[in-house]
């Protein structure tokens, strides 16, 4: 059996750097409010976060099932929220009895080099600049941050079903989803799409995208010594099916895509195997591999569909 506190350390330091314990205050104010596909309601909400030095202002997109309480897939996305209502199958979840917020991932901390400036950080004090700040702190974990933030802002939500929300997120956004809800445990399952290197596929499986190429890439997603271990992978001392693992009792589920080769789905096969393992049982960790290339399709909502009612007991 893993020890869940040292897993964590460990990705903290080496991989999405170290979450700070902050405060600040929350508010929310609802800005529009309507019906929404037959199935149940639309509405936008203003979150505002204080913090030493100012406001920062967050566009919460919330529909929710014509229920008394529902669970609610929280993910953060792409292309700002009136997208979502275009890619996600929002229709679709509300009927079987799921609600969907989400944020624009970039309104957190903008996906770039140099984003710390324009994001929450700015207000947060703890800038990249600031002496004894965690300027390690990588834009994975500010946007894990945020879904925790976000999460813990929904319990006050009348029709939200408080203790069933699921963290969700592709690509990219599945590996801040599976920190989120390594971290905070308020989150009732995880659900990770195609989040491959440094999210839900084996370092240890040389297939795919390394460390090398996501932090060429992409260096200000992690902690500056991520990159120190380009080139050996194998070296790094913590490894995907630990996070996974980290995460039991509660439910994850990985989803795979066959001629997704940058994400490796043997490696992410692998490592829900091993991670199977790792919680000797305590928490089922799901599987599936559908046919095509890198996204978040309706047959995957199918998938988490399916896995949310038999392991979290349905609406």
């Amino acid at each position: 059996m893993i020890n869940t506190r040292q897993v964590i350390d460990d990705f903290g330091r080496h991989v999405y750097g170290v979450t700070p314990r902050l405060k600040l205050a929350v508010t929310s104010k609802v800005l529009d409010y309507q019906a929404a596909f037959g199935a149940g309601s639309r509405s936008r909400h203003e979150l505002t976060i204080t913090g030493e030095r100012g406001e920062h202002r967050l566009e919460l997109l919330l529909c929710l099932p014509n229920i008394d309480q529902s669970p609610v897939f929280l993910g953060l996305n792409f292309d700002g929220n009136d997208a979502v209502l275009q890619q996600w199958p929002i229709e679709l979840l509300m009927r079987r009895g799921y609600g969907v917020a989400s944020v624009h991932a970039s309104a957190i901390e903008p996906d770039r080099n140099g984003g710390a400036a324009d994001g929450v950080r700015r207000i947060l004090g703890i800038g990249p600049d600031d002496e004894g700040a965690p300027a390690t702190w990588g834009t994975i974990g500010v946007w894990a941050w945020g879904l925790s933030l976000i999460r813990r802002q929904l319990t006050d939500y009348a029709h939200v079903q408080r203790d069933k929300i699921i963290a969700v997120g592709h690509s990219r956004m599945g590996k801040a989803a599976l920190w989120a809800a390594a971290q905070d445990e308020g989150f009732a399952a995880v659900i990770s799409n195609e989040a491959g290197c440094s999210g839900d596929s084996l370092h240890r499986h040389r297939a795919g995208e390394d460390i090398a190429a996501i932090t060429t890439n992409f260096p200000y997603w992690f902690t500056s010594g991520y990159a120190d271990y380009a080139g050996r992978d194998d070296e790094l001392p913590v490894d995907q099916d630990q996070l996974l693992a980290a995460i039991a009792p509660r439910p994850v589920h990985v989803g795979s895509a066959s001629e997704d080769d940058w994400a490796d789905p043997l490696g992410q096969f692998l490592c829900v195997q091993s991670a199977r393992k790792l919680n000797e049982g305590l928490g089922p960790v799901g599987f599936h591999l559908r046919p095509g290339d890198h996204g978040l399709l309706t047959e995957d909502w199918l998938h988490y569909l399916a896995f949310a009612d038999t392991h979290l007991s349905g609406p």
